[in-house]
């Protein structure tokens, strides 16, 4: 998979993100070097499971977040597909917005906080990929808060779980295999605070 994805990079990368049709030249219709603006979510997506640095792995998903937030201006009208080099309109929106494309960027969070949620078991761990500090969101079905990480002495650190949304009981509650000493009963507006 790894070599796939290197590979994607290799054949398709473009300025603004991964071109879907490649190879046909010359350029036959408009559809070719298109960009599907998900192919930028999902390789960060699957480098990011495979271990590989935040900091190469979001390469892509920045380029392509970037030309919509910094370059388009209208990150509420995301497209699925943009137009790629070739017809004088590179980067531009192409055809469909509005549509279930944002599902796509949900992926991203939880490659990036390694959340496991099996609440029929009261079981919520983590195995973030970022360096010490950092605040990720805790996305899981009726509940939302925050999981923060900061450096503390003896070179231990400090986890703290944040509820803002619903009700929260867990049997076992970790972050890098370091447990939570106890269960946790948690309501919107209260937090716990472990180390280790």
């Amino acid at each position: 998979m790894l070599k796939h994805l290197e590979s994607e990079v290799r054949l398709s990368d473009t300025a603004y993100d991964l071109r879907m049709l490649t190879g046909r030249e010359p350029l036959t219709n408009p559809q070719d070097n298109s960009i599907w603006m998900g192919a930028s979510q999902d390789w960060p997506v699957l480098n990011l499971w495979f271990k590989i640095e935040p900091e190469s792995a979001l390469v892509q998903s920045q380029k392509g977040l970037n030309l919509v937030r910094q370059v388009l201006n209208d990150q509420w009208n995301t497209y699925g597909i943009y137009a790629a080099d070739g017809y004088g309109v590179g980067g531009r929106p192409w055809i469909t917005s509005h549509y279930g494309f944002h599902i796509v960027f949900w992926h991203l969070p939880f490659a990036l906080s390694g959340q496991y949620v099996d609440l029929s078991n009261g079981t919520l761990t983590f195995s973030p990929a970022l360096s010490v500090p950092y605040t990720l969101p805790v996305l899981i079905p009726n509940l939302f808060g925050s999981l923060s990480v900061i450096a503390s002495s003896n070179d231990n650190r400090l986890f703290t779980l944040s509820l803002s949304i619903g009700n929260l009981s867990l049997n076992t509650l970790a972050v890098y295999n370091v447990v939570y000493p106890g269960s946790v009963h948690l309501t919107a507006g209260q937090s716990v605070q472990w180390a280790g």
